[in-house]
C-alpha cells in the first residue's frame, strides 16, 4: 500500500459480528499506527440503527495537512445534510456513554455474533450429513454478517420467498436466526 501510494480505507459497518467488538477494532487502530494516513468509518447497523444512521468518520492525516481535510470533509457533511437528524446519534451516545448499558450492549451483540457462528456450522453439518458433499464448507469458517453462496437466481428467489432469507444479487446471505434455523433443519435432499 505504501509503495502504490493507497491510503487504507476500513468501512467497519458490522463492527463486532466477526470476532468480537475489542478484536474487530484492533483491525483499526493496528492501520492506523501503521499509516500516516487512513480512513476508518463505522456505522450504526451493529446497534440495529438502519432508519436514523448513526456512524463516524475518522480521517488521519499529516498534520500539514489536517485544516484542508477539516474543511473537504465539512463540506461533504453539509452537502449531504446541513443538520442531520440526532435520534440514532443520541442512542449511540446514551448507550456507549453507560458502563452498564455498554456491557449490556455488548452482551447482545456477542450473542448475536455467536448466534451467527452457529447457523453457519448448522449449514456445514447439515449439508455433510443430509448430502455427504462439502460445497458450503467454507461457510464454517467465514465470519461477519454476511455468505456469500454460489447458488442460481431460482434458488436465491426461493430462499427469499419461502423461506424468508435474504439474498442480494451475486448471493450474498443474510438471514433471520429463527427463519434460518427452521430452513435449515427441514433441508430436505432434493432442495
Amino acid at each position: 500500500m505504501d509503495e502504490c501510494g493507497v491510503i487504507p480505507w476500513i468501512d467497519l459497518a458490522y463492527l463486532g459480528f466477526a470476532q468480537c467488538w475489542e478484536a474487530d477494532s484492533d483491525v483499526a487502530r493496528k492501520i492506523a499506527d501503521r499509516f500516516d494516513e487512513c480512513i476508518v468509518c463505522t456505522l450504526s447497523k451493529s446497534f440495529g440503527i438502519y432508519r436514523d444512521r448513526a456512524g463516524a468518520l475518522f480521517v488521519k492525516t499529516r498534520p500539514a495537512e489536517k485544516s484542508k481535510m477539516q474543511r473537504a470533509v465539512s463540506a461533504i457533511v453539509r452537502s449531504g445534510a446541513s443538520h442531520a437528524p440526532d435520534h440514532g446519534p443520541s442512542v449511540v451516545r446514551t448507550i456507549m456513554g453507560d458502563p452498564i448499558l455498554k456491557n449490556m450492549w455488548l452482551n447482545d451483540l456477542e450473542t448475536m455474533r455467536l448466534s451467527v457462528h452457529g447457523i453457519r456450522q448448522d449449514i456445514v453439518q447439515s449439508e455433510r450429513s443430509n448430502h455427504d458433499a462439502d460445497i458450503l464448507g467454507y461457510t464454517g469458517t467465514q465470519s461477519g454478517m454476511f455468505s456469500l453462496l454460489p447458488i442460481m437466481a431460482e434458488q436465491k428467489h426461493a430462499l427469499i420467498r419461502d423461506h424468508g432469507i435474504h439474498v442480494v444479487k451475486g448471493g450474498r446471505v443474510k438471514s433471520r436466526a429463527p427463519k434460518a434455523r427452521r430452513y435449515i433443519n427441514n433441508y430436505k435432499r432434493d432442495a
